[in-house]
């Protein structure tokens, strides 16, 4: 049975609630430079060919796992004195510039200026459980970083999620971009240990996986997951 993650719009104004566009699986967002990567890359000096990050599962699982905050409308950045600044047309307003000094760290090649998503709903869901947001995974390509958090079962109003512009980045950040990405997890306690007496084991599989060409773990080991 499926659990269900709710998305609650949240608004100051009461009329702008009809355009806050709440996240969507992530699936509806894998990025063109992961369609159109070929799945193999021909090596003349091998019988085999030497299969390309298309073929990595848990890579493509990274890209469609849970939902995907996104841009709302078309957002134009543009550099004065040095500076960026952040531009867009209806409300509700998608950014906020929040003018205060932190010992958080910029991340490298990012402006200093510290802006947030201003997020317009709120999150539930199932009693312990709780969703990871993050920038969205192994989105490189993308103009801006945002930071990660971890909210727990309900948080029913509005939040904000800093992130930083790539430096000297000038352009248009496109409707639909996606800005972080939405993981729901349960909580349980965890210990770790050593786990010597499974070395013999793993050399068993590791030797059983060299007997495939490809996709053992895709054929053996990878569970399908769902988000809708």
């Amino acid at each position: 049975m499926s659990k269900i993650i709710k998305f609650i719009p949240f608004t100051p104004n009461d009329d702008d609630l009809k355009y806050v566009e709440v996240p969507k699986p992530a699936k509806n967002f894998i990025p063109d430079w992961w369609k159109e990567q070929d799945l193999s890359i021909n090596n003349k000096n091998s019988p085999f060919d030497n299969l390309s990050f298309k073929a990595c599962v848990p890579f493509l699982d990274s890209l469609t796992n849970g939902y995907m905050i996104y841009t709302s409308q078309d957002i134009v950045v543009k550099i004065e004195n040095e500076k960026p600044l952040m531009f867009w047309q209806t409300s509700p307003s998608p950014v906020i510039v929040r003018d205060i000094k932190e010992n958080l760290p910029v991340p490298i090649g990012h402006d200093e200026t510290h802006f947030a998503w201003n997020l317009h709903y709120g999150f539930e869901v199932p009693k312990g459980y709780s969703i990871l947001i993050t920038h969205p995974l192994n989105r490189f390509d993308l103009p801006f970083t945002t930071v990660s958090g971890i909210v727990d079962d309900s948080v029913p109003w509005a939040g904000k999620f800093t992130f930083w512009l790539k430096k000297d980045f000038e352009g248009v950040i496109p409707k639909g971009t996606p800005m972080a990405q939405i993981i729901p997890f349960k909580r349980d306690s965890w210990k770790s240990e050593r786990a010597d007496h499974l070395i013999e084991y793993a050399k068993i599989k590791s030797h059983e996986k060299g007997t495939i060409l490809s996709g053992y773990y895709k054929k053996f080991m990878h569970k399908k997951k769902s988000f809708e």
